[in-house]
């Protein structure tokens, strides 16, 4: 124990401090290269609740993006046989059954931090399966509301170079897999344990 620093305030100071640097390196190196009429964003795939400890020291945006745990799912199960090894915390002595309750429980808490966001200048949810169904009017939603253009054409040229992430034969085959795919064990597991929450965002619940 020590009193030389307060320990509540270090984290937001260290923060602050890697970024101001992070800042100041791409200004200096890239000086005259920016188009200062237009905002400049840089992206970060973080946990959701690091997205609420950035709030309190950047102007940042935060983008949440959900899918139908039962779909991913079985994109993470398709992914792993894929590449021959597990990932995405499926351990070596999960099944099916303790893999979808532990998905479960990782969900759960990001299921309930999205009930209590409303869309604004600062936080949007977007979801999957809308997004897949309309991506041109979903990706000029995110454009709108970042300031800047945005092509979901251009993203859907790059498809052969993201084929090997892919395990699905076209992304709209990717959504509702889980009506055709997934066992009626554990369709009922993610009717157990998330069956409140699936409803709450509009997904069917059988």
């Amino acid at each position: 124990e020590t009193d030389l620093f307060d320990k509540n305030e270090l984290p937001g100071d260290f923060l602050m401090r890697l970024w101001d640097g992070f800042s100041y390196q791409l200004i200096k190196f890239n000086s005259g290269k920016f188009d200062n009429s237009r905002p400049i964003y840089y992206a970060e795939k973080v946990a959701q609740d690091v997205c609420v400890d950035l709030n309190h020291f950047t102007s940042c945006k935060n983008l949440f993006l959900f899918r139908d745990p039962r779909d991913e799912f079985l994109s993470i199960k398709s992914f792993n046989h894929k590449r021959g090894f597990n990932g995405f915390d499926w351990s070596k002595d999960d099944t099916d059954e303790s893999f979808a309750r532990k998905l479960c429980s990782m969900r759960r808490s990001f299921m309930h931090h999205l009930l209590h966001i409303d869309n604004d200048d600062q936080r949007l949810v977007v979801f999957y399966e809308r997004f897949i169904e309309n991506p041109v009017g979903s990706t000029k939603l995110i454009s709108d509301w970042l300031g800047i253009e945005l092509s979901y054409h251009l993203v859907e040229n790059q498809h052969p170079m993201v084929a090997d992430h892919m395990t699905s034969v076209s992304v709209n085959d990717s959504i509702y897999r889980w009506k055709l795919e997934l066992s009626s064990d554990i369709q009922a597991i993610f009717a157990k344990e998330l069956g409140e929450e699936l409803e709450s965002f509009g997904y069917e619940v059988f």
